[in-house]
């Protein structure tokens, strides 16, 4: 298990690593530092704004896939200026902050696909990799000794067959985040070494099943059968491989479905904020009520007078007190902030992600690892905030880095 970083590139691993063990450093760290670490994806994602406002100011090349995901960056914050301007619900400081917070997948996708075009680091994967089986293996012992020899850690609650681990990461989630991305930059790298990233993939895999998430635990299966099918067993048919992924995802998460989304969806918090949102783009189309008004972490700091409008504040997970599950799916901002023309532009951003992917041909294993990140963007949209949430601005990294891997590829052909 060698662990080799160039100079050159130890800025980006350790940021790399930051993004990594975010969450971590957030649930163990004093109160200062917690501020600090609590507000870094926003002064990230600002930096990473005037990069890219500094990189098309002095020419730099822009990759295609940067310039689309620009526009439509621009496009959701123009619908959402727009509509606050209409709506006044929220005082400016929560617009702002809400308005950083859905910028931040888009600000470091397009900065990182920006500077990897015009710096790129043939090998910056590479050299994760040895960094990424260290932190598996110790993360994996962790969990081992704390299930079955003494616990070290909390865990959380009990699901099937034992208490969901999350070590020092504060919630399960957020462990199985980690090794989610751990997993895909194993599979990415499975051939370029030995054969033994497989066994680190496998322990990658049981962290993720420790943590008893459906959302990552249906991205891993997906991962898993993208691997064999494409690459090992060499099938060509990515059409085929979608579906066979989409019935084994809907499968696993089945039982979760049901229970936030079944029967009398307002009965619960996401089926009653996805309703309410459906019935507000409805009703303010096509923009919505704008920024911090609905389903966002600024909604409920201040608390929105939508919640009461709508009649869904005395929801459990809703109320004034414990606002805890009303940042807690994706397509309620989307629908309620930016009505049905966000709907369109997020999903023409999910749709040029996807086509970017299919576009990758020189190289099965990015393709499998690139197609796996953006399943689990499309999936983490039904229990996360998806591409407004800091725990994908790594996945924005990753997925910028593949696609400018695949220009380079095609110009060399």
């Amino acid at each position: 298990m060698k662990l080799k970083i160039r100079k050159k590139t130890l800025v980006i691993v350790i940021l790399g690593l930051y993004l990594l063990f975010k969450h971590a450093l957030e649930a163990n760290s004093t109160s200062i530092v917690n501020l600090i670490v609590s507000y870094s994806d926003e002064a990230l994602t600002i930096m990473a704004t005037g990069y890219v406002l500094y990189a098309m100011m002095s020419y730099k090349k822009v990759p295609k896939f940067a310039k689309s995901a620009l526009a439509s960056w621009g496009v959701l914050l123009l619908i959402g200026v727009v509509s606050t301007l209409f709506n006044m619900v929220q005082p400016l400081k929560s617009d702002v902050i809400d308005m950083i917070a859905c910028s931040k997948f888009f600000a470091f996708y397009v900065a990182t696909g920006i500077y990897w075009n015009n710096h790129f680091q043939q090998d910056i994967l590479l050299e994760f990799n040895g960094i990424v089986r260290f932190i598996v293996t110790v993360l994996s012992l962790l969990v081992i000794c704390n299930v079955l020899i003494y616990p070290l850690f909390p865990s959380s609650e009990f699901r099937l067959f034992i208490n969901s681990q999350q070590l020092f990461f504060g919630h399960p989630s957020n462990l199985a985040d980690s090794a989610l991305f751990c997993f895909i930059i194993l599979l990415i790298n499975e051939d370029k070494i030995d054969k033994t990233n497989t066994l680190y993939m496998i322990l990658a895999s049981l962290l993720i099943v420790s943590t008893m998430r459906d959302k990552q635990i249906s991205a891993m299966v997906f991962g898993w059968i993208s691997y064999l099918y494409f690459y090992k067993f060499k099938f060509n048919s990515k059409f085929c491989l979608v579906v066979i992924g989409l019935v084994a995802s809907i499968y696993i998460g089945y039982d979760s479905l049901s229970l936030y989304y079944g029967g009398n969806l307002d009965a619960t918090a996401r089926g009653a904020m996805t309703s309410t949102g459906f019935q507000i783009a409805k009703e303010k189309f096509p923009l919505g009520y704008g920024f911090a008004s609905f389903g966002s972490g600024a909604s409920i700091a201040p608390y929105s007078k939508l919640y009461y409008q709508y009649k869904i504040s005395t929801i459990y997970g809703l109320t004034p007190l414990e606002p805890n599950f009303a940042n807690d799916a994706f397509w309620p901002i989307v629908f309620g902030q930016f009505g049905w023309s966000g709907f369109i532009v997020v999903a023409f951003f999910f749709w040029s992600l996807l086509n970017q992917c299919f576009k990758i041909k020189e190289n099965r294993l990015m393709f499998c690892g690139t197609l796996v990140l953006i399943a689990y963007l499309i999936i983490a949209t039904v229990g996360t905030t998806s591409i407004f949430n800091d725990s994908f601005m790594l996945c924005a990294a990753i997925l910028s880095y593949a696609f400018v891997y695949r220009y380079r590829c095609d110009n060399e052909n």
